[in-house]
């Protein structure tokens, strides 16, 4: 199901082996139907994945998985593609955003140096998603 909402939300195929990666968390939103996964990178919690049904956006998933979030942890980084549509929702949900490469850096809660210095470490990780 995990899998399944994923590959669905975000139209690519997961890599091989995804599920096998360690999680710090996994937080399913309402009636599964979105799903946040945090990891620990860096010394720091790293928004892998999140995503909400297609169906189902603008329901109020995405907020319930927020809040969830900003309850559970003071502070994540997290990236997006440049051309995703969701970043000016990130842009609101953050207080830090850099560009490298194909890649918008968004962070909440870490000091400006700490996000910068992070920036190219977190645009450098693997990417999950086949192409």
């Amino acid at each position: 199901m995990l899998k399944e909402l994923l590959e669905l939300s975000f139209g690519k195929e997961l890599i091989p082996g995804y599920f096998d990666l360690p999680a710090e968390e996994v937080i399913l939103g309402k009636g599964g139907l979105g799903v946040a996964i945090v990891k620990s990178a860096f010394g720091e919690h790293y928004l892998d994945k999140f995503a909400v049904h297609p169906d189902h956006r603008g329901n109020g998933i995405a907020g319930g998985l927020w809040k969830e979030l900003r309850d559970r942890y003071d502070s994540l980084i997290w990236r997006s593609r440049l051309d995703n549509p969701v970043n000016c929702w990130y842009m609101k949900n953050s207080d830090f955003r850099a560009e490298a490469g194909k890649w918008s850096v968004f962070a909440y809660g870490l000091s400006q140096e700490r996000a910068l210095e992070l920036v190219p470490q977190v645009a450098a990780i693997p990417e999950t998603f086949l192409k």
